[in-house]
């Protein structure tokens, strides 16, 4: 119940008492249903302020009942003295930071008294602009539906047509709000579909609600082996805190470092599989916005969208170039890059369900976000990381060659070829054998091998620096 201690407290100091609670538009049938009974357990007046004037739930008939409706819109400020003589909860259901008069928003605040709960109902994110609130606002977040609860829905909804896959289906629901998780479940239950393709739409669905609902993130579910090698010391850390992590007990994530090509984001796919969990990648260079408040605000949804998803892994892809470039330019952007790093620290320190895979091109640590993280060195494929990039490779472009051969230069390639550059010579030898109408084979492969060597060996000569700083700083490999 999250305005019982809240209100407890307006009546116990005799004064106004304000909260914001941030809960998706899907969850606040259900937030209403909480707080009615609530309120007629503490025996206390229920009422909601909107545009069209304040509203009175009659306990009696079970429905609201309109105290002022002559057809105009109100603002705030404008409703407060309405309330003055009142008593009781009061839900605030218009967004106030778009109201342009918080001069007399705040005065008139200021003159409130008696015990009131004022409370600001908010899409998760959102940002109330009220100087006068600023120090006095409580903050809360609406949950959503828990396994228990998606479970009851589903229930009710009909899928148990689905004997075998209804608990997978229940925990692929998790982060969807209490409305959108019955209009799915209630679709689900109308089609005749088998229980593997009940459980893949209900990862596509959920797939297209978060891009929805946080246009920064994207959701992903590996359920095929992604053939990523290497990475054992990463894998050995991951196996041995994974408890941790699932329980929320665990506070770090890992930071890769490495030049481009060498897998780092691979790397996150892989844990995603081995640990069957979802991919959670947050697109950092999409935060950028001309609109004061608009990238925080949007940064804010993301993170809580993340907690409701758990337990996941999240990919931070290129972080050296978004959220640690903004911390160390904080007047380039007017602040917004300092506004966004103090959010990524902040949630970085809370204990949650989620491993972050954060990924960078540079051995930069002097950063607080970085010190948070464990870092870890991305080393170019060894011999036998080698071999077996290739020559999967080799059999999924269907290249006519031996064994011995492909092992031959897998030689050559080793520590020396990036997994991208081992991936892209394939993929040019099949290329250019097909352009020609021919089979690829191993003179194709040896031709793209000669072709990509120049670019290879810059890119090698960039890796030393960094393998010379990673073992100044004594950093693990990956």
């Amino acid at each position: 119940m999250i305005v019982e201690p809240y209100y407890k407290t307006a009546v116990a100091l005799g004064k106004p008492v304000f909260l914001q609670v941030e809960v998706s538009a899907g969850d606040r049938e259900a937030f209403y249903r909480q707080t009615i009974e609530t309120c007629r357990k503490l025996n206390a007046p229920l009422y909601r302020l909107d545009r069209l004037g304040v509203e009175r739930f009659s306990f009696a008939s079970e429905r609201w009942l309109r105290e002022e409706a002559d057809g105009l819109s109100f603002s705030l400020a404008e409703i407060l003295p309405q309330i003055e003589t009142l008593q009781g909860i009061f839900i605030v259901e218009f967004a106030e930071h778009e109201d342009p008069s918080n001069a007399l928003l705040a005065l008139r605040l200021r003159r409130l008294n008696g015990h009131k709960l004022l409370v600001f109902l908010t899409e998760p994110g959102e940002i109330l602009n009220i100087p006068y609130l600023r120090e006095k606002l409580f903050r809360e977040d609406f949950p959503g539906p828990d396994l228990f609860e998606i479970a009851d829905i589903g229930r009710r909804c009909g899928l148990k047509k689905f004997p075998f896959r209804f608990k997978n289906i229940v925990k692929a629901a998790r982060g969807l709000d209490r409305e959108t998780t019955e209009q799915l479940f209630t679709h689900l239950s109308t089609l005749p579909i088998e229980d593997e393709e009940a459980l893949a739409r209900v990862h596509a669905f959920k797939a297209k609600y978060i891009l929805k609902n946080a246009d920064i993130l994207e959701y992903q579910v590996v359920s095929q082996n992604p053939l990523v090698f290497g990475f054992s010391a990463l894998q050995k850390w991951a196996e041995l805190r994974m408890e941790e992590i699932l329980q929320g007990r665990c506070q770090k994530g890992v930071l890769l470092c490495g030049i481009p090509g060498t897998g780092k984001t691979s790397a996150a796919t892989l844990l995603a599989y081995r640990h069957r969990l979802p991919l959670v990648k947050l697109h950092l260079g999409l935060l950028k916005s001309p609109y004061q408040g608009e990238a925080e605000s949007r940064f804010r949804k993301a993170l809580k969208m993340i907690d409701r998803l758990g337990p996941c892994i999240v990919l931070a892809d290129e972080y050296d170039k978004t959220l640690a470039a903004m911390g160390q330019n904080p007047g380039v952007d007017g602040g917004v890059g300092s506004s966004l790093l103090s959010l990524w620290l902040e949630w970085l320190e809370k204990p949650k369900d989620t491993l972050v895979v954060a990924t960078s091109n540079s051995l930069d640590l002097s950063g607080p976000e970085q010190r948070r993280l464990q870092p870890f060195f991305v080393d170019y494929p060894d011999l036998e990381t080698t071999k077996a990039i290739l020559w999967t490779r080799v059999v999924k472009e269907e290249i006519e060659v031996d064994i011995e051969d492909v092992f031959a230069l897998a030689n050559k390639m080793a520590h020396l070829f990036t997994g991208d550059h081992i991936k892209r010579t394939v993929k040019r030898a099949a290329l250019r054998a097909k352009t020609k109408g021919l089979k690829p084979c191993l003179k194709d492969l040896l031709w793209a091998y000669e072709k990509e060597l120049d670019q290879a060996i810059s890119f090698h000569i960039q890796h030393l620096h960094l393998q010379e700083e990673a073992l100044r700083l004594g950093l693990p490999k990956a």
